[in-house]
């Protein structure tokens, strides 16, 4: 089958395997085993082009059919951030007052991608569009007001749908929470 017949990822793969090894036998000519050889390679932004799918498959992938080769990636993805696996040392860096910061991530192969992205590895606040999140905030602020005015009953069912779509129904308050609003509205009057 010939390479244009495959799908991008395939041959971004492809590509990326094959210029590594190419590297290897310019850096190695008189190698018996130019896989087994070993070296650093500096890979900016992984997944780029590549699908989920492959961006899951790809650290391990890579390491496998270069054993010897130690990799270090850049990435906004945690597919790419996980999939490198337990052993691999992973490391948020950020701009913090126009000096770059370093920070250890521990245990990013662990986490769910959800949990990943939540995780001080990426920072996300939500994995919810910022209009939905802004919806279901309000809907909880709304719902715990006490008393609450028309408008606010009329505010809360337009947004209902969108909360209900979102996360589900949201749960009724439970016995505890009700306690517990009562005991700080009657200590914070």
């Amino acid at each position: 089958m010939p390479t244009l017949a495959l799908s991008d990822g395939y041959r971004s793969v492809l590509a990326l395997a094959g210029d590594l090894i190419w590297r290897l036998l310019m850096v190695f000519p008189e190698s018996e085993d130019t896989l087994q050889e070993e070296g650093v390679v500096v890979i900016d932004e992984l997944d780029i082009h590549l699908h989920p799918v492959w961006q899951r498959e790809i650290p391990q992938l890579l390491r496998s059919l270069f054993p010897k080769l130690q990799f270090v990636v850049s990435t906004h993805s945690p597919f790419i951030a996980a999939g490198a696996g337990p052993d691999a040392v992973t490391y948020k860096l950020a701009l913090d007052n126009g000096q770059v910061v370093a920070s250890l991530v521990h245990e990013l192969a662990f986490k769910s991608v959800d949990k990943a992205l939540l995780s001080p590895a990426f920072g996300l606040v939500s994995l919810f569009s910022g209009q939905t999140q802004a919806d279901i905030d309000k809907y909880y602020v709304l719902r715990k007001k006490s008393p609450r005015t028309p408008e606010d009953d009329r505010q809360l069912q337009l947004i209902q749908p969108t909360v209900e779509r979102a996360i589900g129904r949201p749960e009724e308050q439970s016995e505890l929470d009700k306690k517990v609003d009562a005991y700080l509205k009657k200590v914070l009057g």
